[in-house]
């Protein structure tokens, strides 16, 4: 038999690893509602897009001692440029809140 507060131990790990698992599959949607703002959802390629992309570089996140495939280097290539064109809408988001708040504390100092 398994002592009850053993049990306990292994109950609250697993119920931490489910929050986590949920935790990180929430991660996308709410970058893409907060950071980039509202505005700039219609701008964002697709949430399918980013995930597909995202899952690509999790998988290649190691130090490999082979060579790239050549469809692996293409895939890379578009891979990185999905990932730029997030970085650049949420940059131009990014800089666009700081101009607001620019505007509002000159009219605030006026």
């Amino acid at each position: 038999m398994i002592p009850y507060h053993v049990c306990e131990m292994i109950n609250s790990l697993i119920k931490a690893h489910q929050e986590g698992n949920t935790r990180s599959h929430r991660a996308d949607d709410l970058y893409f509602n907060i950071f980039l703002g509202y505005p700039e959802k219609d701008r964002i390629p697709s949430l399918r897009q980013w995930k597909v992309i995202k899952k690509f570089f999790e998988k290649h996140n190691h130090l490999r001692e082979g060579t790239y495939s050549a469809d692996d280097v293409s895939k890379l290539e578009d891979c990185f440029n999905v990932l730029e064109e997030f970085l650049h809408i949420a940059a131009i988001s990014e800089y666009s809140r700081m101009r607001t708040l620019d505007e509002i504390l000159e009219q605030t100092n006026k």
